[in-house]
């Protein structure tokens, strides 16, 4: 999933997984073989690939051209749908019930 979308967004810009990870993200090329493996990123990491190709962090795990309309990204409200919405599919259902959560806290937290 993670892996093939990275891939595919490297050689739509003439590299390839290693060189990007070197030239670009100053890391270890061992990185590529894990997330070929099936590691993903930290979040860090996938930041700065989303940042690189323009793109956002879910996108690189489901090649779906924005989950959040780029006017909303901001929007918690928006956030909160989208976190709660089963096509959600790169989160584990635990995951997506703590991102839930988690938005749930600061969208009360704030009407205080």
């Amino acid at each position: 999933m993670f892996f093939d979308n990275f891939e595919k967004l490297c050689e739509s810009i003439g590299t390839n997984p290693t060189r990007f990870t070197k030239d670009v993200l100053g890391l270890s090329t061992s990185k590529v073989t894990a997330w070929k493996n099936g590691s993903i990123p930290k979040f860090e990491t996938l930041q700065k690939i989303a940042a690189a190709f323009n793109v956002t962090v879910g996108e690189l795990f489901d090649g779906k051209k924005e989950i959040v309309p780029t006017e909303s990204k901001n929007d918690l409200s928006n956030l909160y749908k989208v976190f709660s919405s089963e096509e959600v599919d790169f989160l584990s259902s635990l995951s997506r019930d703590e991102a839930v959560a988690y938005l749930d806290s600061i969208r009360k937290s704030r009407q205080k």
